[in-house]
C-alpha cells in the first residue's frame, strides 16, 4: 500500500503547492470547508459527510483539519492502485444511503446483488459477525476488517 514515504521529492513539492492554494487562509491547516471548495474547483462534489470521513481518516491528531503531513496521507490513500482506496470505494458503493455505515439493508441488496439469497438468521450471524461494535451497522473500520 502506498504511503506518504513513498513520494519523491518532486512529488513532495507539487503536494506542497497544491496544500498551500488549498489552505486559503494560510494558517497551516485545510479545514472541511476549504477542501470543500478545493474539490469543487477540481469538479468533485463529495457530501460534507464524505469530506468529513476524509478528514476524519487522515487527521492524526484530531483537531478537524488536515496538516501537511495529514494532506501527504490522503494524498497516498487516493493514488490509484491503492488498496485502500479500492476498500473505500468499494465500502461508499455499497452505503446506498451514504451515511457512512452500511446497515442491514443496504447488506442485503449487496448480497442479493451477488446472488447470495440468504435467509434472515444467515443475514443476522453475517452482520453480528462483522458488526464489532454492536451498534446494528457496519463502519468502514468494521468493512476493512472483514475483507482483509
Amino acid at each position: 500500500m502506498s504511503s506518504a514515504k513513498d513520494f519523491t521529492e518532486e512529488q513532495v513539492a507539487d503536494f506542497k503547492e497544491a496544500f498551500a492554494i488549498f489552505d486559503h487562509n494560510g494558517d497551516g491547516d485545510i479545514s472541511v470547508s476549504e477542501l470543500k471548495i478545493a474539490m469543487s474547483k477540481l469538479g468533485q462534489f463529495p457530501s460534507d459527510l464524505e469530506l468529513k470521513t476524509m478528514v476524519e481518516r487522515v487527521d492524526a491528531n484530531q483537531d478537524g483539519s488536515i496538516d501537511f503531513e495529514e494532506f501527504l496521507e490522503l494524498m497516498a490513500l487516493m493514488s490509484p492502485q491503492n488498496p485502500e482506496k479500492e476498500l473505500w470505494d468499494a465500502f461508499n458503493r455499497i452505503d446506498a444511503d451514504k451515511s457512512g455505515y452500511i446497515d442491514r439493508g443496504e447488506l442485503k441488496n449487496l448480497m442479493v446483488q451477488l446472488g447470495q439469497n440468504l435467509s434472515e438468521d444467515e443475514l443476522d450471524e453475517m452482520m453480528n459477525t462483522v458488526d464489532a461494535n454492536g451498534d446494528g451497522k457496519i463502519s468502514y473500520p468494521e468493512f476493512k476488517t472483514m475483507m482483509t
